[in-house]
């Protein structure tokens, strides 16, 4: 009952966050980014309020919980609406998709977090490594994870019919991660789906950024016989740039041309 729980909880945290990346491509002035801002924020302070309970859970933990979003939420809502008529006029072009697509990468790390400090405990989060570890090792970073940059995928192909060559690996790479299962099977030949995806996005990418993160991915998936974490960040690395590059108009008019 508990894994369904946290699964239909993961999967609503996934609409939010595709809804929120979706309505930020549409942004047209500065208080509509500033919103975004604020829902990236919003669901980031829920996300470390929920693993501040989980590491101390008591009735004091919930109500400081409760206080510290009730904070967040005035502290900057307020400001907003004294300025809002001033940033609706003010038009905006894009330039912050670089910062968006950081806040998303990061609300993905606590959701791995916190799903799997809710569900494993936190005798497996004694330390930073192991929190990096098992935040990103973990079926709750990388299925939402995946679901997202599809979901993100299809969108954009539905709207402006982009076929993204050099980006849609990543999606395959999240979909088949050899860190996951201490399996042998699953363990090679995830391998081999990595490097041949890896291999695909080498051929259709022409800038430069991506070119790196395929050949680090290639590395660290070579590597996870000994170490997860050059892998790891790889993969927080890419997904960064997957949502650039998807969010970003002034990418895509220049990748169709």
């Amino acid at each position: 009952m508990g894994l369904l729980l946290y699964s239909g909880i993961a999967s609503v945290m996934v609409v939010v966050i595709v809804a929120i990346l979706y309505i930020s491509e549409r942004v047209k002035n500065y208080a509509g980014l500033y919103l975004v801002y604020f829902l990236l924020g919003m669901m980031a302070i829920m996300f470390l309020s929920a693993i501040y309970y989980l590491y101390y859970p008591s009735s004091l933990s919930l109500a400081l919980a409760f206080i510290t979003n009730s904070i967040y939420m005035v502290s900057l809502l307020v400001p907003f609406f004294l300025v809002a008529k001033k940033l609706a006029s003010k038009e905006y072009t894009g330039g912050h998709e670089i910062y968006i697509s950081v806040l998303a990468v990061i609300n993905e790390f606590l959701m791995g977090y916190t799903f799997n400090l809710a569900y494993l405990g936190r005798s497996y989060f004694e330390n930073t490594l192991d929190v990096f570890n098992y935040s990103v090792n973990s079926y709750w970073f990388f299925y939402p994870m995946m679901a997202e940059m599809l979901s993100l995928y299809i969108i954009n192909y539905i709207r402006n019919g982009d076929v993204r060559k050099d980006l849609f690996p990543l999606i395959g790479i999240a979909t088949f991660p050899p860190i996951l299962l201490a399996v042998p099977y699953w363990l090679y030949s995830t391998i081999v789906i990595t490097l041949g995806l890896c291999l695909i996005g080498l051929f259709n990418s022409k800038e430069m950024g991506l070119r790196i993160v395929y050949l680090i991915l290639v590395v660290g998936t070579l590597l996870t016989f000994f170490t997860p974490y050059l892998y790891e960040l790889a993969i927080l690395s890419g997904m960064v740039l997957y949502y650039q590059k998807v969010l970003n108009k002034k990418t895509q008019n220049a990748f169709n041309a």
